[in-house]
């Protein structure tokens, strides 16, 4: 008898930065954690959480900014240009995965610039993500080629839709 998937919502944070006609950068992290996924470069993010005083979840908003602090160290509680982008769900073996993915542009934190360098990675819009298999996890590369095609198409725009 197959056993039931868990299906977990996770939201996760995109830092964004150099956005133009030809490319934009975003912040990864290294995994640390043990599975399938250690030593791949990843989006800070996690769980949307119980909050069992409140007798409720986490908003997907509530749980990136708690995350990225966690993470990161990066208070944005009160960051208000924090976009949510889509929902991105993908299966593995034993989990149905339901990503929350949010944006946020370098500019709107001054901090963010004290990020390593290390961590930003170039996806420009004719190879998108591809030059990062292996590198990144497998389901980033759906939601990051979508906002490729996305920010392609609109980075005219950026100060209006990430400043």
């Amino acid at each position: 008898m197959p056993m039931e998937k868990k299906t977990l919502f996770v939201s996760i944070m995109i830092f964004l930065r150099n956005i133009n006609a030809e490319h934009f950068e975003v912040w990864t992290q290294t995994r640390s954690e043990a599975g399938p996924l250690f030593g791949k470069l990843e989006f800070p993010g996690g769980k949307i959480d119980f909050l069992p005083d409140q007798n409720r979840l986490e908003t997907p908003r509530e749980a990136i900014v708690r995350e990225v602090h966690e993470e990161v160290g990066i208070d944005l509680s009160t960051a208000l240009n924090i976009h949510f982008f889509k929902m991105h769900s993908y299966e593995s073996d034993t989990k149905i995965i339901n990503l929350m993915i949010h944006t946020l542009h370098q500019k709107s934190l001054k901090i963010l610039e004290t990020l390593p360098e290390s961590g930003w990675l170039k996806i420009d819009y004719v190879n998108l993500s591809r030059p990062y298999q292996g590198i990144i996890p497998e389901a980033n590369h759906g939601f990051l080629d979508e906002l490729a095609i996305y920010l392609s198409e609109n980075y005219q725009f950026e100060t209006c839709l990430f400043l």
